[in-house]
């Protein structure tokens, strides 16, 4: 089993594993705030090691992240802007192909970081990850 088969449900809880167990300050909309997914990571019960070493993939990934996820939406921005000025169309195809590579290196880092996550992970607490799906 790996991360990618439990479903875009734990999608929350993976999230929550990410941010909220590293002790830093995280906006309540960021993170699953139902029952349910605080009772999955309550019985994931991270060693201190692997809050540790989440918190260490989070330090890896954050700017880099953030920087993807800017460059995205800007190019996404000028893509609409170009779309309602009437650009010429190789330089709306240009921009496209911006959009495109800014949101592939953006996903491209996000897989990186749940791969992380998931090797810090024993298979019991992938297993328990499993079972909480609906």
């Amino acid at each position: 089993m790996s991360l990618f088969d439990l479903g875009p449900t734990l999608l929350p809880v993976l999230v929550a594993i990410v941010l909220g167990i590293t002790g830093w300050v995280v906006p309540p909309s960021s993170i699953a705030q139902d029952s349910t997914s605080v009772q999955v990571i309550e019985q994931l019960a991270l060693t201190p090691f692997q809050a540790k070493k989440i918190g260490n993939l989070n330090a890896k990934y954050q700017q880099r992240l953030d920087r993807a996820s800017q460059q995205s939406q800007q190019a996404e921005q000028e893509l609409t802007d170009l779309l309602l000025a009437k650009a010429p169309k190789a330089q709306i195809q240009a921009k496209y192909k911006q959009l495109t590579t800014a949101k592939q290196q953006l996903a491209s880092l996000m897989y990186e970081k749940f791969v992380g996550v998931h090797e810090v992970l024993t298979p019991e607490q992938l297993s328990k990850l499993a079972e909480a799906r609906p």
